[in-house]
């Protein structure tokens, strides 16, 4: 998964790492990455260690961070990107289908693969608009691509991406959970993790809320 920086890895742990795993790596770290014990070279690394720690060890900021920084969309190669048609044709033009796909991959490929590209590509259009309506309009496009093929990973992991970022953490919980069925990802495994924590926290606060109500 490509992140701008991965504060998780600098600090050599999983996603669901809880506070105390946090503080107790920060402390090794800075330990041996002291410049003071082991020179200058070490300072630029012992930068990094401490920016991680300062967002991590931070409840709100971790939060912040998972969902802005962690959480990237994928895209389709700019070169496929490049040779797709903006729509999806109908049926009958299966025999054009399969000759732009030729063009993309070297060989004849179903198509229902390169509508479903199409679908992808024009998710990721709608994506990229701050506007609630596209990304609204996103998520239905990348429906659409799984009517088609159920198995589709990209979809099922930006889906999760999306509904993440508007504060849908279940539907993201049940995308996120059918994508790591088909795909080996830590990243996504720990993000699982740290959401079903997040939901149970969120049931237990509005139950309290209610308690108090009464």
């Amino acid at each position: 998964m490509d992140t701008m920086c991965d504060y998780y890895s600098t600090l050599g742990l999983p996603v669901n790492a809880s506070a105390e795993d946090i503080h107790e790596s920060y402390r090794q770290l800075a330990k041996e990455n002291h410049p003071d014990l082991k020179g200058k070279e070490l300072e630029e690394a012992m930068i990094e260690i401490n920016n991680a720690y300062r967002i991590l060890k931070d409840p709100q900021s971790r939060d912040e961070y998972n969902f802005n920084e962690l959480l990237k969309l994928k895209r389709l190669p700019v070169e496929l990107v490049e040779k797709l048609p903006s729509k999806v044709p109908a049926r009958k033009g299966r025999p054009f289908m399969q000759t732009v796909v030729k063009k993309i991959t070297g060989k004849p490929t179903l198509y229902t693969m390169t509508a479903i590209a199409i679908r992808f590509k024009t998710a990721m259009m709608y994506a990229s608009s701050p506007k609630p309506m596209h990304q609204e309009m996103a998520i239905e496009e990348l429906k659409k691509a799984l009517e088609m093929e159920p198995k589709h990973t990209d979809s099922l992991y930006n889906l999760g991406v999306l509904f993440c970022k508007r504060g849908d953490l279940a539907s993201a919980l049940h995308y996120f959970k059918r994508y790591i069925v088909l795909e080996k990802d830590e990243t996504v495994a720990g993000l699982i993790n740290y959401l079903d924590k997040k939901i149970k926290e969120n049931q237990t606060s509005r139950f309290m809320t209610r308690r108090l109500e009464v």
